[in-house]
């Protein structure tokens, strides 16, 4: 049975996010990252468990 993926907003993506323009909400999504280990990220969560792949976004 395969589950859908569930992206997180972090704390950090929003941190980088504002940082990155002082007018207005805006990103850019350079890449896309997978792991092989089941768990639910936090807000506070900066980087996979157990990243595999990296894919780039472009």
């Amino acid at each position: 049975m395969s589950s859908a993926f569930k992206p997180v907003i972090t704390q950090a993506g929003i941190t980088a996010v504002f940082n990155a323009t002082n007018s207005g909400l805006e990103a850019n999504i350079v890449s896309v990252a997978l792991g092989d280990l089941g768990w639910e990220p936090s807000a506070s969560a900066t980087k996979l468990k157990r990243e595999k792949r990296r894919i780039p976004v472009g």
